[in-house]
């Protein structure tokens, strides 16, 4: 007999109310659903009938475990009482109860319902990677429609929201905002009226939805400073130098202040112009005997404010009568992005209809259409309860679904706290609203808590209950972490066991970034972490750590499979995760989402059906040739393809008789077979032929990830993409992402063995031990990156863009939704560590790296897990490792001895082969082509002809000395490598998202992941430089632009003194640090941090003119684009030259 605490009482026996359940973690949810449900059916008094009740669940599996534990109490009932009838016809009609999930359920009434709204029943639903396509086929299908009727504005959309003529991002704005728009009831009206709403009507901007949420942005930050100041105040003021401060500090209050009194205004240019006033005094000169770190304190607390200050100043950055001019300029642009939306559903809607299928989406919405045709009375008659589970993951349309078919008998359950899938457009508002509005009207339904935690110890609550009520709010978190949220200790299992410093949570510091660290030259941040946890988990392992058993009861020692490792995303990190913790010798199962085209077998039989469809494609074709089934290695590249022609007519008219012929008449008989098979057969039947009769199948290692690409074509088959044309259309019209397959990628699932899992996937789910990895990684901020954006609370945003002036700057509908969306996402992941910690029932490990900044003085400030997790802990609980102990411990793991080769091991001895060659007196007459590497650099050949090397010792000097250097020397080197600050430069303008690099937060951005201000001062610098207002204005920007050019040795003869016996061709690389396409021209741009001295910056910029012509013909040649300007940009002078102006 299951002893109910009296929270879960009263959820399962409270009756004729709608019912709203908070159910924290960990507080029995599930059991208590299931008695309640079996209460009610086992009540022969109210004669509920399984077919009067419908439960609803998150997914498939949740519902089937829910329908087997009814199956499984009613059994037991049964045997308790074996006369009773009633017990037991309900037992055998409980398959007539609805139990599925709410698309399931919708998906019965449209098919019940079908003549209400014209549908024919027998609809199938579209898979994503279907619905995808064809959503994108009714973007194309709009373009097209709006370009032939040539309507202006719709360019104006085009020139305003894509680059140049590039339709893609407008694509992507389209696909996003059908995709989020879906989940509400009236989104058609919504939409319209949210474009209304950008125009702005109020008299003041202070007045609109946008106003009112920048206003309420400044009160929080200047409530941040006054954090800062009293967090200072606190620390410091028992010291003997704060009285010397304490005017200043005061004045800085006073200024505050006054700037928060002109928030509760209405006048935005006075608030705007009271922040533009506001000058901080600068501190005064500091005695001698303070304390110096007291005054680095006050000095980094007012940095904090004075930047504050700054993005208050992003916000109001223009007059209330400039931004209502914007907003006008743009209301006709915006109107017409909703046109286009509303079109493209309207075809998107209309070729799924000609398919038979519909997507889950229309599943909600055309059940709420049947609805209300009339079809509620039926299903509002039939359910006498309904009981709903996870409902804080509910959407508008489920809401309304729910609200037209129930007479206040719903019992609700889920946790604010534990809503982590807003990416699916769950809208926590919903049930945070409806528990507002029990507590304040009782007679509308009763909210009810069950706080009781029956997982953890209680000194995991106790951690978890000392974070969360620090940080989690209304405001982030979307609830008031207060008493009734707080977790209580119910695990009785746990009362009489010995409570040790052993259970302890434990929170891992792992130092990395120090200058003089030895560490991250060997190994990355990742590798690194994963090392320290597997020394914690052989450290659990060897202490015997007593746990208790969860299907026994009994105690015993900890093992692998009661570990788990858990990150906030797996995919970058997990194989990387599973090497490491398999070289330590722990057993490690782990699934990952595998991207099929990154796979090489994939991209191999995926490159095949590209020359099957047309031959002529030559980068496909030469990764067929490369593939180790024909294996062609580059000189043979090199013999086979002809001046001027095809690499397929080259393999054509090969006609030498030889070992190379043979591979190529192989090639071509394959590629032949396959075509003739394709022309008369299915898509799903030519992809099986092709990797079978090319033997791609039977030499792969991935023949398993093979199978689902076959699956894959047979889904396409048969949703109608029959033919190989639309087949690979379909494949190269999805992101890589979003093909992608779950695959165990090491070890068994219910093996011996530690386990690694996202977050998101451990939810529902406890393990004994729980280490919480990857902590201080950065929180993902793409959701506002897009020109246009949408929110439901405030509408439209978009950027003003002015096509016509060529004018882009913020706009403050943008601004005021990217604020809004942020505070969202930051909830989002806090809700996301409260799901992680909770997972945890005896031991806790969160690790990350440590790098060496302050920590988040308040939660809203936050950039990862740490800035939450590391301020409320106690020290006590912190282990710092260190850069040595960090090397001492990857070392011990790492320590078998790898043989090195010496380079020159490897390399042709040059003397002696020219010694041999005389004493046999015999002169090869092609000598010169035997130096030529086959691989040549843009950036080798401009250096061999600034300097007089012959080009036998110019490849010489890219050779690698394996003669190690004096210790006096390595010190010298490392501190004079100037090359390698040129390196992390180019990497970093590599990265960069260049247009956003007038964005003041964006700049903050850099600063928190960049360490070195020289670069931050570099990239500053750029900013003000003449070519960054080309940039700014760039149809296209390339950066770090690959290119791969076949020359002939003349080319390359003409930059040095060789001359060739025969013309034959090499392969030309360079990587161009930017390019970008502007008017149809392009503009090459080199970045060097050479040490230049003002004024000689054109004679410098020459030693590069070889290596820019190279870079432009590359340009000019392969992408057929006139290159108008070759820029070399000096960083050290801030000043850009232009080569073909000299």
């Amino acid at each position: 007999m299951v002893n109910w605490t009296e929270q879960q009482q009263q959820a399962i026996n409270l009756r004729n109310t709608e019912i709203l359940v908070t159910a924290a973690a960990g507080s029995g949810k599930t059991a208590t659903l299931i008695e309640r449900i079996i209460n009610i059916l086992s009540d022969e008094q109210q004669n509920v009938q399984c077919e009067n009740l419908l439960v609803t669940t998150f997914t498939n599996a949740a519902a089937g475990e829910v329908k087997e534990k009814i199956r499984k109490a009613l059994r037991e009932r049964i045997i308790q009482d074996s006369s009773n009838l009633y017990i037991y016809n309900q037992y055998k009609n409980i398959s007539r109860a609805t139990i599925s999930t709410l698309h399931s359920f919708c998906s019965e009434i449209i098919r019940k319902n079908s003549s209400l709204i014209d549908i024919d029943p027998g609809f199938s639903i579209a898979d994503e990677s279907i619905s995808d396509k064809f959503l994108l086929d009714a973007v194309n299908a709009v373009y097209e429609e709006y370009l032939n009727k040539q309507d202006i504005l719709f360019n104006k959309v085009l020139s305003t929201f894509g680059y140049g003529k590039n339709f893609n991002a407008l694509t992507d704005i389209i696909i996003s905002v059908i995709r989020t728009i879906k989940s509400y009831p009236d989104y058609e009206k919504w939409l319209k009226e949210s474009a209304d709403n950008t125009l702005i009507n109020e008299d003041k901007i202070l007045s609109s939805v946008y106003g009112k949420e920048i206003r309420l942005y400044i009160e929080r930050k200047l409530n941040t400073c006054f954090k800062y100041i009293e967090d200072l105040q606190c620390d410091i003021y028992d010291n003997y130098e704060f009285s010397h401060y304490e005017k200043l500090i005061e004045e800085d209050i006073s200024i505050i202040n006054s700037v928060l009194k002109n928030t509760e205004t209405n006048d935005w240019d006075m608030l705007k112009s009271s922040v533009e006033m506001v000058k901080f005094a600068n501190l005064p000169r500091k005695k001698k005997d303070f304390d110096e770190s007291v005054v680095d304190k006050i000095k980094d607390c007012r940095d904090k404010v004075k930047k504050t200050f700054l993005l208050l100043k992003y916000q109001l950055y223009d007059s209330e009568s400039n931004i209502k001019k914007d907003c006008l300029y743009m209301y006709e642009i915006i109107k017409k992005v909703v046109e286009i939306i509303l079109r493209t559903d309207e075809i998107y809607t209309v070729i799924k209809s000609k398919a038979k299928l519909i997507d889950y989406a229309d599943m909600e919405h055309m059940a709420l259409k049947c609805l209300k045709a009339g079809a509620y009375q039926i299903y509002k008659e039939k359910y006498k309860h309904i009981l709903i589970d996870e409902y804080q993951d509910f959407n508008y349309v489920q809401e309304s679904i729910i609200n037209l078919i129930s007479k206040n008998n719903v019992f609700a359950v889920g946790d604010i706290k534990q809503s982590i899938y807003r990416f699916r457009n769950a809208q926590t508002a919903i049930f945070k609203n409806k528990s507002e509005l029990f507590k304040k009207d009782s007679s509308k339904g009763s909210n009810l808590n069950l706080s009781f935690n029956f997982r953890s110890r209680d000194i995991i609550l106790d951690y978890v209950n000392g974070i969360f009520s620090n940080i989690m709010t209304e405001e982030l978190g979307e609830v008031q972490y207060g008493n009734n949220e707080k977790l209580q200790y119910g695990a009785v299992q746990y009362l009489n066991q010995v409570q040790d410093n052993n259970y302890m949570p434990t929170v891992i510091k792992i130092q990395y970034n120090q200058s003089d660290s030895n560490l991250k030259n060997k190994y990355s941040q990742v590798e690194t972490e994963a090392y320290i946890i597997a020394q914690e988990i052989i450290k659990l392992i060897d202490s015997r750590l007593i746990i208790n058993d969860s299907i026994s009861g009994l105690l015993r020692p900890v093992k692998m499979s009661d570990i788990v490792i858990l990150m906030r995303s797996v995919n970058n990190y997990v194989k990387t995760y599973c090497d490491i913790l398999n070289k330590c010798g722990i057993p490690v199962y782990a699934e990952q989402n595998i991207e099929f085209m990154n796979n090489q077998d994939i991209s191999d039989l995926f490159a095949l059906l590209n020359i099957v469809d047309n031959p002529y494609q030559e980068i496909y074709l030469a990764q067929i040739m490369k593939n180790k089934l024909y294996n062609f290695d580059e000189c043979e590249f090199v013999l086979i393809k002809k001046n001027n022609i095809n690499l397929y007519e080259s393999l054509l008219v090969y006609d030498t008789d030889d070992s190379l012929y043979v591979k190529i008449k192989r090639l071509l008989q394959d590629i032949n077979d396959i075509r003739l098979f394709a022309k008369r057969n299915s898509v799903e039947k030519i992809v099986y032929y092709a990797m079978t009769k090319s033997g791609l199948y039977y030499i792969s290692t991935n023949q398993d990830l093979l199978k689902r690409f076959y699956v894959l074509s047979v889904d396409c088959y048969k949703k109608g993409i029959d033919d190989l044309y639309g087949f690979i259309r379909f494949l190269k019209s999805k992101n890589k992402k979003d093909l992608t397959v779950i695959s165990s990628i090491m070890g068994s699932e219910n093996s011996n063995a530690v386990n690694i899992m996202s977050i998101h996937k451990s939810k529902g789910l406890e393990f004994p031990v729980v280490i919480l990895s990857g902590c201080s990684r950065g929180f993902n901020i793409d959701d506002i990156k897009r020109r246009l954006i949408i929110d439901r609370e405030l509408g439209i945003g978009s950027e003003y863009i002015n096509s016509d002036i060529r004018t882009y700057h913020k706009h403050i509908t943008k601004n005021a939704l990217s604020l809004n969306i942020k505070r969202q996402n930051l909830s989002e992941e806090m809700r996301i560590l409260y799901v992680a910690l909770t997972r945890a029932k005896e031991k806790l490990i969160i690790t990350g790296i440590d790098k060496n900044a302050s920590y988040a003085i308040v939660a809203d400030d936050a950039k990862n897990f740490f800035d939450w997790i590391i301020p409320n802990t106690d020290e006590a609980l912190i282990k710092t490792v260190t850069e040595n102990e960090c090397i001492n411990i990857v070392e011990t793991f790492n320590n078998k001895s790898i043989p090195v080769i010496s380079a020159e091991e490897k390399i042709h001895d040059h003397a002696y082969y020219q010694n041999i060659l005389m004493k046999i007196g015999f002169k090869y007459p092609y000598i010169e082509e035997t130096k030529l590497n086959r691989k040549v650099s843009a950036t080798e050949l401009s250096k061999y002809q600034s300097k007089n090397y012959s080009i036998e010792e110019f490849y010489d000097t890219y050779r690698v000395s394996s003669k190690k250097l004096p210790l006096f020397m390595e010190n010298i080197k490392k501190s004079i490598d100037a090359s390698k600050k040129g390196t992390i430069m180019h990497k970093i303008m590599a990265s960069i998202d260049l247009k956003r690099l007038n964005d003041p937060e964006y700049i903050y951005f850099l600063k928190s992941k960049v360490n070195e201000q020289e670069y931050i001062d570099n990239i500053v610098a750029f900013i003000s430089s003449s070519i960054f207002n080309d940039i700014c204005n760039a149809d296209e920007i390339y950066q770090e632009k690959v290119f791969f050019m076949p020359v002939s040795t003349s080319y390359i003869a003409s930059f040095t003194d060789q001359k060739f016996k025969d013309e034959c061709e090499v392969l030309m690389q360079g990587v161009i640090d930017c390019l970008i396409i502007k008017d149809g021209y392009g503009i090459i741009i080199d970045y060097k941090t050479d040490k230049v001295k003002k004024g000689k910056e054109k004679e410098h910029a020459l030693r590069y003119k070889t290596q820019m012509d190279i870079y432009s013909d590359a340009v000019e040649r392969i992408m057929g684009v006139k290159v108008k300007s070759k820029i070399i940009y000096f960083f050290k002078t801030n000043t850009n030259i232009d080569l073909n102006l000299l």
